[in-house]
């Protein structure tokens, strides 16, 4: 990687969803260290955009690293989610609700919702505790008792 890849990809940008890299704390015995890593790196990128978002960047900075997403992250982490991987489907909807946040990029705002709402009828039952920040992103979120509970689990 280059240095500015690796700046972008660094896992410790995850902050505030560095729980869903927490293997130790949400362990995931499936997955090798190849999509683990992939995992995290991709967790870094979009934990980098949310950052750069809350700091003030312009909307078309972050629109150009969303529209180079799929070219950019892990080819580890396109097929994970090509496999339905629960924790990857999670990182995903967190991807594309960062799209509902940018206010002036064309191809993101209206289509976060819909998108946020497929993926979260494919994520398992163990993992839906995790869709909290996609789904209040659209406005989708609403008092869900199975929700809850799986919460507490």
């Amino acid at each position: 990687m280059t240095d500015k890849r690796e700046m972008f990809f660094d896992e410790l940008n995850a902050h505030p969803f560095e729980h869903l890299i927490d293997f130790t704390t949400h362990p995931d015995p499936g997955l090798d260290e190849q999509s683990r890593a992939a995992i995290a790196q991709t967790m870094g990128y979009i934990g980098y955009m949310h950052r750069r978002m809350q700091a003030g960047e312009p909307d078309s900075w972050t629109g150009r690293r969303m529209l180079s997403f799929g070219t950019m992250a892990p080819r580890r982490f396109i097929e994970l989610i090509e496999q339905g991987h629960g924790r990857v489907l999670v990182i995903l909807a967190h991807f594309v609700a960062l799209g509902k946040m940018i206010n002036h990029f064309w191809c993101s705002h209206d289509v976060a919702t819909s998108e946020i709402r497929r993926i979260h009828q494919l994520v398992p039952q163990g993992w839906q505790w995790a869709m909290k920040f996609p789904l209040e992103a659209v406005g989708l979120l609403r008092f869900d008792p199975v929700l809850e509970a799986s919460r507490t689990v």
